[in-house]
């Protein structure tokens, strides 16, 4: 079969590692489009409050989320701003978490939002 896919109106014939790559690169751009934070404007909330030195604790909780602050996972919030902190350092975003660190922040998120905590 040779090398390069080529198409019809309707079928897509590719080799199995072309359909792998292919597939692999929908997926990845839909985690990046999922793990990117929700909005820009909490994003850009991230970048304010990260330049007037509040911690990704602090600015978690002080973040106005819009449609995404009914989410009832508070470890998304946290770990969205924390993400975009590592970002605004120019620190690498997929480091290792300090998992304790990363609980004990998501809690305080929780309770400062209100939002109910099932174990």
């Amino acid at each position: 079969m040779p090398n390069t896919a080529s198409s019809t109106a309707s079928t897509l014939v590719c080799s199995r590692a072309q359909y792998r790559d292919l597939r692999l690169q929908w997926i990845h751009s839909r985690e990046r489009k999922r793990v990117r934070f929700p909005e820009r404007q909490g994003r850009e909330e991230s970048k304010r409050c990260f330049g007037q030195g509040l911690s990704a604790l602090e600015a978690s909780k002080k973040i106005d989320f819009g449609p995404y602050g009914g989410w009832k996972a508070p470890a998304r919030l946290f770990i969205n701003v924390e993400r975009a902190y590592r970002e605004f350092r120019n620190e690498a975003t997929d480091a290792p978490w300090d998992r304790a660190k990363i609980f004990d922040a998501v809690l305080a998120v929780a309770k400062a939002k209100g939002i109910e905590v099932e174990f």
